[in-house]
């Protein structure tokens, strides 16, 4: 059975004592993983009631959603999705908040796949040896 707590209502209020909580645990998450920001955005995402009021009732439901879903799963897709909506749909900004890996993890990221791309390279010319070789040594 799934977890009742992490759920909130439609009402606005709960929605967005959710969303504080999700705010705080994406900090704490933020910090553990080195996760870089493109926008120093903590001093501006405390929403206001007015703000969440201000929202139709479809928005209030897909911001209760994304809310959920960092609750259930913090995870890198679903805070940015979180940060999305809340820059482009209750602040209105231009440009969206996001985040990124850190910069170990795309580093580890970027020589995984070089590796993959000189694994591919030597199981080739592995084949083109076999190949040439054949069964000439057995003769």
């Amino acid at each position: 059975m799934k977890n009742i707590e992490n759920f909130c209502s439609a009402e606005p209020k709960d929605v967005l004592n959710n969303y504080r909580k999700a705010i705080e645990l994406a900090q704490k998450i933020i910090k553990e993983k080195n996760w870089r920001c493109n926008f120093d955005f903590w001093d501006y995402i405390e929403a206001k009631e007015s703000d969440i009021y201000d929202l139709t009732k479809s928005q209030l439901k897909k911001f209760r959603n994304k809310v959920n879903k960092v609750l259930r799963k913090p995870g890198l897709r679903n805070i940015n999705t979180l940060l999305w909506f809340v820059s482009k749909v209750i602040f209105k900004n231009s440009k969206a908040w996001n985040l990124k890996i850190s910069e170990k993890e795309e580093k580890i990221q970027i020589a995984r796949r070089r590796w993959k791309v000189a694994r591919d390279i030597s199981e080739q010319l592995l084949k083109e040896y076999k190949e040439e070789k054949g069964d000439f040594y057995k003769k």
